[in-house]
């Protein structure tokens, strides 16, 4: 495994789910918007990880991962 690096998509996001492992709902939301607005595009990967848990519950989570989904379909259209 690499080094984390927070300041990064990849280690907020890590951080974020460190946070929901550690029934930290409101903080991984909020970690986990910060690396979604520095291009962070899990989509895949947050829905498939039943260790989000009571993250999906919490509000705004829903538009985060559609902002995701969003992003995610950009860049296949810009690939394409």
């Amino acid at each position: 495994a690499g080094e984390i690096v927070l300041n990064q998509p990849r280690g907020l996001a890590d951080r974020a789910l460190i946070h929901a492992l550690a029934g930290e709902t409101e903080v991984a939301l909020a970690t986990l918007s910060e690396a979604v607005e520095l291009g962070w595009a899990g989509y895949y990967e947050a829905v498939n990880d039943p260790v989000w848990g009571d993250t999906f519950e919490q509000p705004g989570f829903e538009a985060l991962l559609e902002e995701m989904k969003s992003a995610i379909e950009r860049q296949r259209a810009a690939v394409r």
